[in-house]
């Protein structure tokens, strides 16, 4: 698996968008879920949160719980 998210890490730059990256990435074979979970949260901090597909960010379960979160966290980290 190091190697495939290897793979992806480097070819990020490369990809069309999140979505696609994301798609691929869980297509490898494997532990689709692991993968797919690395990827996302390395192409999200790359791409930015507004690459991810609205209709995926309003699908999570506690969403508002999430955006709260984050929220304060960046916040945070901004005076860190």
């Amino acid at each position: 698996m190091r190697q495939r998210i290897g793979c992806y890490v480097v070819s990020l730059p490369h990809d069309c968008s999140f979505r696609d990256g994301l798609i691929v990435a869980v297509n490898l074979g494997g532990d689709s879920v692991s993968l797919g979970t690395v990827y996302g949260q390395i192409a999200g901090t790359y791409y930015g949160l507004s690459s991810i597909p609205a209709k995926w960010r309003e699908a999570v379960k506690d969403r508002k719980k999430v955006d709260d979160f984050m929220t304060d966290f960046l916040h945070a980290v901004k005076y860190v």
